[in-house]
């Protein structure tokens, strides 16, 4: 062997572990996402659903994070379709906004009405949110 093929061997071995090393982090962040969706979902349950999440964590790993992985797969694929829509809508709206001269979206404007009786519209600046009630 010659010092050419060596050096070869080495570079392809290190791109090998280098390709290995990204693959393992990306399936850990999916893993973590996957996580997070399952403890949102035992959270809803209260005390008891993150005691059994815990629990199946602790009793059932190597299910739990293929769960978690493919959860976080599927969670990562939701939100590219979301900022992919998102970006559409906003470049629809730019295109009618330049071309038919449509007022851009404002997204900071607040979509409730105000009513036209003066003690209605006392009530509405003075209303409170919602959990409040």
């Amino acid at each position: 062997m010659g010092e050419s093929s060596e050096f070869l061997l080495f570079g392809g071995l290190l791109l090998a572990g280098l390709f290995a090393l990204l693959l393992a982090i990306w399936l850990l962040m999916l893993a973590f996402a996957g996580a997070i969706v399952m403890l949102s979902l035992a959270a809803a349950q209260g005390f008891v659903g993150l005691v059994a999440f815990v629990a199946a964590w602790v009793f059932l790993f190597p299910i739990m994070l293929v769960i978690a992985i493919v959860l976080g797969f599927v969670a990562s694929l939701g939100e590219r379709s979301e900022k992919k829509e998102e970006r559409r809508k906003s470049d629809v709206a730019v295109w009618r906004h330049k071309h038919l001269g449509e007022p851009l979206p404002n997204k900071n404007a607040t979509r409730d009405k105000l009513p036209d009786d003066p003690g209605e519209r006392y009530k509405w600046a003075n209303r409170l949110p919602p959990y409040d009630r």
